[in-house]
């Protein structure tokens, strides 16, 4: 039964904000990256060094511009679940229905996954497009090409999605606030995750850089930390190499579940904050205080006024009954 609410919940949140424009202008934003992937106007270099465009290379790059901008922007575009049901009303009566608040957490959660999901699907859906356009590799290996969507995007937006949840549940988070506090938070975990070893690759970029290090140096010797995702233009100077994918090993497996594990716990902590759309423990409670002489504070309740209510009984004939007359008004 809690799976069926579950699953209810995601699916009317999901539907409902797939029709705004926000969903769409961020949708069109995607769209066009996959154009500019498969246009070749967007490239992925480790220094002076790239890969052929491969199933395994454009599954990479996709994964990694997905990761960028949907982590980031899409954010943006999820943070408003929780208070759009406040603002029109419908979390007032989802608070007068059974729903508790680990289950409504998880669904907005879910729902918020689900449209970044449905983004990334879309630059993905573009990836045999820039394989096939680029002209360097024409056999296309579906598990090379979208394994990355799955190991690498689905953790990151989850993580996403999660803490867009969180921040609606903390009531200085919600606004302008949480959006400048996210937007720091983007940008200390993505080097952290890419430079510092051992640190959860909560962004999905980290895992993929690192092997990306490892096969580079494997070709043309250790080569500089960091890699460069932009509009480059080819040179001569520049080299090529053929990268088979990504090495799924147990440790990645493992790193990236232990995020999906973490997103997971980010829901379940944002249900505690959760107030359940009860305005009265959002609200600053007008209550008079007064400092004693000792600097405590003392805190008034409003003090009660006695009514007294006198009432006159009725008379004898009055409270006798009497049935009425036939054809009587």
């Amino acid at each position: 039964m809690r799976l069926r609410v579950l699953w209810h919940l995601t699916r009317a949140d999901f539907l409902e904000r797939v029709r705004r424009y926000s969903f769409l202008v961020t949708l069109g934003m995607a769209v066009f990256l996959g154009y500019a992937v498969s246009a070749g106007h967007l490239k992925l270099w480790i220094g002076d060094v790239r890969g052929i465009y491969n199933s395994a290379w454009v599954g990479g790059l996709v994964a990694l511009v997905t990761n960028f901008f949907l982590s980031i922007a899409g954010f943006y575009v999820v943070k408003n679940a929780v208070e759009r049901d406040r603002l029109t009303g419908v979390g007032q009566i989802l608070a007068t229905t059974p729903i508790s608040r680990p289950l409504y957490a998880l669904g907005k959660t879910a729902s918020n996954l689900a449209v970044l999901m449905a983004m990334a699907a879309v630059l993905f859906a573009m990836a045999p497009v820039a394989q096939l356009v680029a002209g360097e590799e024409a056999r296309i290996e579906v598990w090379k090409l979208f394994s990355p969507l799955v190991f690498l995007c689905l953790p990151a937006m989850a993580f996403t999605a999660a803490v867009a949840v969180l921040f609606e549940m903390i009531p200085g988070l919600r606004g302008g606030l949480g959006n400048v506090v996210w937007f720091f938070t983007w940008a200390g975990l993505l080097p952290a995750s890419i430079e510092i070893s051992g640190v959860p690759d909560f962004l999905g970029v980290g895992a993929l850089a690192n092997n990306l290090h490892r096969a580079v140096a494997l070709h043309f010797g250790t080569a500089e930390r960091g890699f460069t995702l932009g509009a480059l233009a080819e040179d001569r100077t520049r080299r090529t190499f053929v990268w088979q994918g990504m090495d799924w090993t147990p440790g990645v497996l493992l790193g990236q579940l232990f995020c999906l594990l973490v997103a997971a716990g980010i829901a379940l902590l944002a249900a505690l904050l959760f107030d359940r759309f009860d305005p009265s423990r959002g609200r600053v409670r007008a209550r008079k205080e007064k400092r004693g002489e000792a600097g405590t504070v003392v805190e008034t309740e409003p003090a009660i006024v006695p009514i007294s209510i006198h009432l006159k009984p009725l008379p004898a004939s009055a409270r006798r009954f009497r049935p009425q007359e036939p054809g009587a008004c």
